[in-house]
């Protein structure tokens, strides 16, 4: 589809970038996703997994595989209680140790805490925070502290049906790699970063 559009359209810049209408913005990212998803790709997936994973995601409406296969990254440490954050790109150059951002895969929630978070706010919306093991969201109760109310708030808001519960990680540790892989802009599992996919369908 895209390799059609740039031969039917004016799509290259001078720079030879493909330049695509609002409407195919998001598609090189999932196209990508798809690639780089266990239920698609072609590499490092055992079949049982691959089965479950399938499984999994047959009951899933559109809006909910779509997130699936472009997770959606939100910040969370630093809520107005207004508005929803902007998201993120999917690239870890958006990471930072200063940051706790919220990873939405439309089954599982995975919440990364950078090393120089201010730890009020931290002991203030998660429980154990100064352990290494055993670190998890502070029960939401009534007359809860206006910071954890809000994490709260953005939980709610995009929760479905279909999640199964929240992990979070912290910056060094050894799960932090199930994070960092599912930015699917930067080069995962043999795939190309967004970048040289779209040089790919430039140069075909």
């Amino acid at each position: 589809l895209l390799r059609s559009y740039s031969y039917t359209s004016n799509a290259y810049s001078h720079s030879q970038t493909l330049q695509l209408p609002e409407n195919l913005n998001t598609l090189p990212l999932q196209c990508l996703g798809l690639l780089k998803h266990e239920a698609f790709r072609d590499r490092n997936v055992p079949s049982d997994q691959r089965a479950t994973i399938h499984s999994l995601m047959y009951p899933l409406g559109l809006g909910n595989v779509e997130i699936s296969v472009r997770p959606r990254l939100i910040p969370i440490h630093n809520l107005d209680g207004k508005s929803m954050p902007e998201e993120l790109q999917l690239t870890a150059s958006v990471v930072d140790s200063t940051s706790v951002l919220l990873l939405d895969n439309g089954r599982h929630f995975l919440v990364r805490i950078g090393n120089r978070v201010d730890p009020k706010w931290l002991n203030t919306v998660f429980q154990d925070a100064d352990s290494k093991k055993g670190i998890k969201l502070r029960s939401y109760e009534e007359n809860c502290p206006v910071e954890l109310e809000r994490v709260y708030q953005v939980l709610d808001s995009i929760k479905t049906p279909f999640h199964k519960g929240t992990t979070i990680v912290k910056e060094g540790d050894s799960d932090e790699l199930l994070f960092f892989s599912s930015l699917i802009q930067d080069r995962s599992f043999g795939e190309q970063s967004l970048a040289e996919y779209m040089q790919f369908i430039v140069r075909r």
